[in-house]
């Protein structure tokens, strides 16, 4: 109770909504970059002035309070334009992972029940694909809006700090995308909480390569930048050779990026720092999934620095700096039976914080197994070092890590087994010695049928984001016993070859 009415204190003296913060952005810091795309950037002042001409356009389109406004974009300005011009409206904002493939699209879509797209050409192709033909859903295109940089500005946001402004999808231990609301009060509490990783500096300037639709990324970086007056600069593309030239030309002070990153910067020969940039910076922060610990350490040894961990989920928000326990924070390792485990034992890591969230929309069933007992049931194992340190070991279900994004073995299975001449399959994990992974699909095909591994490859991309497609399919007459169960398959590594 202490610690949520330390909460509630700081959050009486500052702007409780998104566009009362950016109206106070505006006002303290008018020149300042708030955003920066390439060579394109917005200062504070004309940040909120687009976002108030956007918002008057949108509002003509029909755009209402309460509605869900999707968001469907690689990192540009127009995501943020659209983003908190939505916001002034009132609108639901739902941020979409521009990796999904047209069926994920579709099922995002419907559960989501957006009636605002705003995304490119490209994307909404895609859309389009997974035959989305809604008459009612509302399209704007990033281009669109671009061009709405004049014109008559909304009248100032009425938007409450209890008005909900997220609705975050999170697959969380199982795969099965949920929803989960956050107000406009607490986005900006968890944004706070979030920064407390890096408290800004005077002039600070975030270099990310993280995507915009990730929960850490719009909360703790773009978010956060807004509150505290961060500029934040988000690269077009991401090219190793010329990251560190970027940075440099940006004068960035902080560097932000997803493991995939740091594995393609550590092992890229074009990747070099030639004029010592990288220990310039005043941190460096992986954020989203775990950073493998070759992976961290081959960057470290290469570039002279050290990488600062971030780890957090959509419910709970910021939780652990490099295994330390953010204020405010309680954390417990409990077994099967919910029982405390010692010091240096591995379980299950709970989560408890005053702006948890409490619930998944629309799934009871979810909510009472992921928040039992006031606590967030992560999903994660770890276990408590002798230090005190948090240390994670691994996913308690079906989740593994591929190409540094979060691959779900049990989403795989059933589109291998959704094939109509498959009668069963499994997927494993191969490690490689370098300490990436791919994944391995072994499947049985139904008698009589002939099947290729090329036509079982083709099936994946039609289903599945292109991190979840299975690198190797192998044809098998039958599985071995061992491997019939989810949850046996996503924790079992594949035998190397001569080892099996």
């Amino acid at each position: 109770m202490a610690a949520l009415s330390r909460f509630a204190s700081l959050l009486r003296r500052r702007p409780a909504t998104l566009p009362a913060a950016l109206e106070r952005a505006a006002r303290r810091w008018p020149e300042r970059d708030a955003f920066v795309n390439d060579e394109q950037r917005l200062s504070f002042a004309e940040l909120r002035r687009r976002a108030r001409v956007a918002a008057s356009e949108l509002a003509r389109r029909g755009v209402a309070r309460g509605e869900r406004f999707a968001l469907l974009l690689p990192n540009r300005l127009e995501w943020i334009v659209g983003f908190l011009a939505a916001a002034e409206l009132g609108a639901v904002l739902v941020p979409l992972d521009t990796f999904y493939q047209p069926p994920e699209l579709a099922r995002a879509m419907r559960d989501c029940d957006v009636a605002t797209l705003l995304c490119d050409d490209a994307l909404l192709a895609r859309v389009r694909e997974g035959s989305i033909e809604d008459d009612a859903l509302r399209v704007v295109l990033a281009d669109e809006l671009a061009s709405w940089q004049q014109g008559d500005e909304a009248p100032p946001a009425t938007s409450r700090p209890d008005d909900d402004l997220l609705y975050i999808r999170t697959s969380g231990s199982t795969g099965i995308p949920k929803g989960i609301l956050m107000s406009q009060r607490r986005a900006l509490a968890v944004a706070h909480a979030w920064r407390r990783f890096a408290p800004p500096t005077p002039d600070e300037r975030c270099f990310s390569l993280a995507p915009l639709f990730r929960s850490p990324t719009l909360l703790g970086a773009a978010l956060a930048g807004i509150y505290y007056g961060v500029s934040m600069i988000l690269p077009a593309s991401f090219t190793p050779a010329a990251v560190w030239q970027q940075i440099a030309h940006h004068r960035a002070t902080i560097f932000h990026a997803n493991p995939f990153h740091f594995a393609a910067l550590a092992d890229d020969e074009s990747a070099r720092d030639e004029h010592g940039v990288a220990p310039r910076l005043r941190a460096i922060y992986s954020t989203g999934n775990r950073l493998p610990p070759p992976v961290q350490k081959r960057f470290e040894q290469r570039f002279g620095v050290r990488v600062e961990e971030r780890y957090g989920t959509s419910e709970v928000g910021a939780i652990c700096k490099d295994g330390r326990p953010m204020r405010g924070v309680r954390i417990r390792i409990v077994d099967d039976e919910g029982r405390e485990r010692p010091r240096g034992e591995v379980g299950e890591i709970l989560v408890r914080t005053p702006l948890m969230a409490t619930r998944y929309e629309g799934a009871p069933q979810a909510s009472a197994e992921a928040f039992a007992g006031g606590w967030f049931h992560t999903g994660d194992m770890g276990r408590f070092e002798d230090d005190g340190r948090l240390r994670i070991v691994s996913r308690k279900k079906t989740a593994v890590e591929i190409g540094g994004r979060r691959v779900y073995a049990d989403v795989v299975l059933r589109a291998l087994r959704a094939h109509p001449d498959v009668v069963d399959a499994v997927v494993l994990r191969e490690q490689h010695p370098d300490a990436s992974a791919t994944l391995r699909a072994v499947v049985v095909p139904r008698q009589g049928a002939t099947l290729a591994a090329e036509t079982i490859a083709e099936h994946c991309r039609a289903r599945l984001s292109r991190h979840a497609v299975p690198a190797h399919i192998e044809i098998r007459e039958e599985l071995p016993r061992s491997w019939k169960t989810v949850e046996d398959a996503a924790q079992l590594d594949y035998p190397r070859w001569g080892e099996a």
